[in-house]
């Protein structure tokens, strides 16, 4: 059998991995990179990009360096335990110049098509078009491939709410994908919109040097610090055994761990879902102590904004307000793929394990990353690419189309009945 060709879409964690597994499946792949470097959103930079993801400056992983990392290359003892947005853009490239993955990769080049071959039926191959950025010459390079791995990642289409009267404000306005140090912030009032891992994180830091930090909820937020019992990392208490304890059951033990330290009922976080079940923990260690102080103040959903103020769905008004920062997520968007690929509700896919198209005949395209999970998105993106590729290498077979649509359609009646948004078919 003739070896076979891999497309790779993108080179974050997901895309390192999946050039990875391909080598190790005896595949030969091919990686297209819009920047100049691994790492994908954890390539930092100071000023947003357009269709490109970043960290801000002060990120910190929510989970430590020993489930964080690849299982083929864990991380050097002397990291620490968690670790910040330098440290994992250090380890990507330390992971990339280990198994030599470089040479395998076209950095600065955008892939603006994807499309069956004209044999698709017969062969089940894929057309890949790209282009290189940074670069007066615009031409658009076709090749054919014998399968692809989408890890273009979902954290970089930004999801912007319409409030009423938002075209009126006088300040600034950011989204969380947009924002990348407090410095711009320092002595402003600022409203920070959502409840999510990057709202909070946003919020705890500016309320170190703004004047005042509100941050708007509609439904609160289950709180879990880095550190557990003895301060090791919380990750160390989770196990096989926790895997096996039902939903429901989880529902009722997790909360007692969240409040723990400190019930999140007293700082005006009450949730309103089960924690585990329609809701799911975000990771902060200091926000109870900026509440405490004054500096971070909880407020309700924005119902409107004017020229210089937010008035809170309850009636009150925020005054003086100068900047607005929204962390209301990301939309999932295959624009290269979005006619093979179908988005429902800008949030999620209906694919088999998050990674098969169920009406692709030859199994010869994999969507790697974009599932959300409550631990590591690269351990994740590693399992995910491991059995993509021995799919390619014809080592592992799927079940039938109908069975696949099956499956997907039990799991997605699963978390309705839960009460969860679309959002969560995600995981």
């Amino acid at each position: 059998m003739a070896e076979q060709n891999v497309a790779i879409i993108g080179c974050g964690a997901s895309g390192l991995t999946s050039i990875k597994s391909c080598l190790d499946a005896g595949l030969k792949p091919v990686c297209f990179e819009q920047q100049s470097t691994f790492g994908g959103a954890w390539n930092y930079t100071d000023e947003p990009r357009q269709n490109l993801a970043s960290v801000h400056k002060s990120t910190v992983t929510n989970t430590s360096k020993l489930v964080t990392g690849f299982s083929d290359f864990p991380m050097p003892k002397e990291f620490p335990n968690y670790l910040p947005q330098r440290l994992v853009r250090e380890y990507f490239e330390m992971y990339g110049k280990e198994f030599d993955l470089a040479k395998y990769v076209e950095f600065n080049t955008e892939v603006v098509k994807l499309e069956r071959s004209a044999d698709h039926g017969d062969t089940g191959k894929w057309v890949v078009s790209t282009r290189i950025l940074d670069s007066t010459n615009s031409e658009i390079t076709t090749k054919t491939f014998d399968a692809v791995m989408i890890c273009n990642g979902r954290y970089w289409d930004l999801a912007k709410p319409n409030i009423p009267g938002m075209e009126k404000f006088k300040g600034v306005i950011v989204h969380s994908g947009d924002y990348r140090t407090f410095h711009p912030y320092v002595g402003k009032r600022v409203v920070v919109v959502g409840c999510s891992h990057s709202a909070v994180d946003i919020a705890v830091e500016l309320s170190h040097h703004a004047a005042q930090v509100y941050i708007s909820t509609r439904s609160g937020c289950y709180v879990f610090t880095r550190l557990g019992r003895g301060g090791q990392p919380l990750d160390f208490s989770i196990s096989r055994a926790t895997q096996l304890i039902p939903l429901a059951i989880l529902a009722k033990l997790l909360p007692g761990l969240v409040n723990n330290k400190v019930d999140f009922r007293n700082f005006g976080l009450q949730p309103t879902g089960t924690l585990g079940v329609n809701k799911f923990p975000i990771v902060n260690d200091e926000i109870q102590h900026r509440i405490i102080t004054g500096m971070l103040k909880v407020k309700g959903n924005v119902k409107e904004i004017a020229e210089n103020s937010v008035t809170l769905q309850g009636g009150e008004t925020l005054d003086n307000i100068d900047a607005l920062v929204l962390a209301t997520g990301f939309k999932l968007k295959y624009s290269f793929a979005k006619d093979i690929i179908e988005v429902k509700d800008d949030f999620y896919t209906s694919l088999y394990k998050h990674i098969f198209l169920p009406g692709d005949k030859w199994h010869t395209l994999a969507v790697i990353g974009a599932v959300v999970v409550d631990a590591s998105t690269a351990a994740a993106s590693e399992m995910q690419a491991r059995v993509a590729a021995e799919v390619f290498a014809g080592r592992c077979s799927l079940p039938s189309k109908g069975e696949m649509e099956k499956e997907i359609a039990k799991r997605e009646q699963r978390w309705l009945k839960t009460g969860v948004s679309k959002y969560n078919f995600t995981r």
